[in-house]
């Protein structure tokens, strides 16, 4: 694969790419609706997460540094974990106050499983660079 496109088919297009579903899953929700809302409800802890690993993903194809590659993943998935979480759990409106206070219980439930998952696949990545560079 050529070099430049390794580079920026990076873990910074994975997020951006679930930036892109995760905004026409919520513009699919206008007005809102009972099914959608709870759709969203669902994919607001689901789709960060599966970003997480998606972007570990990108450790395959990535020439050079592996530790340079592992720490735009650490940078760009705490960024995007944030980004696309607040973009599905905005989407949801269940029409009263006392209903839409899930929303903040969902962002944080959402950012504490895809921040553990990342933590995880970090240590994980880390791991196989220290062993492959002691062999």
């Amino acid at each position: 694969m050529n070099r430049t496109l390794a580079y920026a088919i990076g873990p910074e297009a994975m997020w951006l790419l679930m930036l892109v579903v995760t905004s026409r899953l919520v513009t699919r929700n206008q007005p809102p609706t009972a099914a959608g809302n709870q759709q969203l409800e669902l994919l607001c802890w689901l789709l960060p997460l599966v970003a997480v690993l998606l972007s570990f993903v990108t450790l395959a194809w990535a020439r050079g540094d592996q530790r340079w590659s592992l720490m735009r993943i650490v940078f760009s998935g705490a960024i995007g974990i944030c980004v696309v979480a607040n973009r599905l759990c905005d989407g949801i409106d269940w029409g009263n106050d006392s209903s839409n206070s899930i929303r903040e219980i969902l962002y944080m439930i959402s950012l504490s499983l895809s921040f553990l998952a990342l933590l995880i696949g970090t240590v994980i990545a880390a791991g196989f660079f220290v062993r492959s560079s002691r062999s």
